[in-house]
């Protein structure tokens, strides 16, 4: 899966500041029961053009920020760990499995 996404770097006098986001867009389907909004992702034939560092024209990018298709994505419920931080582990990742809470 790629994300359409910015990276730069900002040059002060004595310091590099790096930055990098991922856009987003309006929710398809199955995300406007979950959110507001989606990361773009990327089709397979836009990934090219996305990163291609020879387009000097914006505009010709637009076309690339919609949300993914309906029907292409799953979701289901994760633990509420997932909000945390400081949590990194892969179970994160699992079904969960409701247990009474």
């Amino acid at each position: 899966m790629a994300l359409a996404g910015l990276y730069d770097v900002w040059r002060g006098e004595q310091e590099e500041l790096h930055s990098c986001s991922i856009i987003t867009t309006g929710p398809n389907d199955l995300m406007r029961t979950i959110h507001d909004r989606m990361p773009v992702i990327l089709q397979n034939d836009a990934i090219n053009a996305w990163l291609d560092p020879d387009n000097g024209d914006p505009e010709k990018l637009l076309p690339l920020l919609h949300p993914h298709p309906d029907g292409s994505l799953e979701a289901w419920q994760v633990s509420t760990a997932v909000g945390n931080v400081q949590n990194d582990y892969q179970e994160l990742a699992e079904r969960w499995k409701l247990t009474g809470r």
